[in-house]
């Protein structure tokens, strides 16, 4: 940014109030040009302003204290710690040998266990009552089988018809044990 360049006549003639005054008046209109210079090119401290560019801080900005409320408001270390910076699932039961459930942050649930199936069988696992898992929320979107150790050959177990409450698995193989896992929401 340059400041403008005409000069003014600073003479003054004592008495002579018209001289005094389009004096005045011409450091005002340099000034007012200067400032709407600095209006359309400088950083304001206060008000809305749209920046272009990438801009590179020193240090780290200091947000409001308030939490977002709106997209695109930033988040600061405060809010992502005491909202998710120190995640703990508060539902989460079993271990890798038994049924168990999470649910993640995002409300994405997902649910496991085991369950014994006769060979060449299909039958309805129903998540809240034979299994120690509750039903999902809303819906079951997809469940796996595998086998337990007995190997039944491609596609011997088949999962389908999946409900908020419900998974069908189809054992093509041998009577044997069989693992499920099954997400939704």
């Amino acid at each position: 940014m340059t400041l403008p360049t005409t000069q003014l006549d600073t003479s003054d003639v004592v008495g002579n109030q018209q001289i005094y005054a389009s004096t005045e008046i011409a450091r005002v209109a340099i000034i007012n040009t200067f400032i709407t210079a600095c209006d359309a090119q400088c950083v304001l401290l206060t008000g809305n302003q749209t920046l272009a560019g990438v801009k590179t801080f020193s240090s780290f900005p200091v947000t409001p204290s308030s939490a977002p409320t709106t997209d695109y408001q930033s988040a600061n270390k405060k809010y992502v710690d005491d909202n998710v910076g120190s995640y703990t699932p508060a539902t989460q039961a079993g271990t890798n040998e038994s049924n168990g459930e999470i649910t993640l942050p995002n409300g994405l649930q997902l649910k496991w266990g085991h369950k014994s199936i006769n060979a060449a069988t299909t039958i309805i696992l129903t998540f809240a009552s034979e299994t120690d898992v509750t039903a999902f929320s809303n819906a079951c979107f997809t469940g796996w089988g595998i086998s337990d150790g007995v190997v039944p050959g491609p596609l011997a177990i088949q999962t389908s018809g999946f409900t908020a409450t419900t998974m069908t698995i189809t054992n093509a193989g041998e009577a044997q044990v069989i693992h499920w896992f099954a997400r939704g929401r």
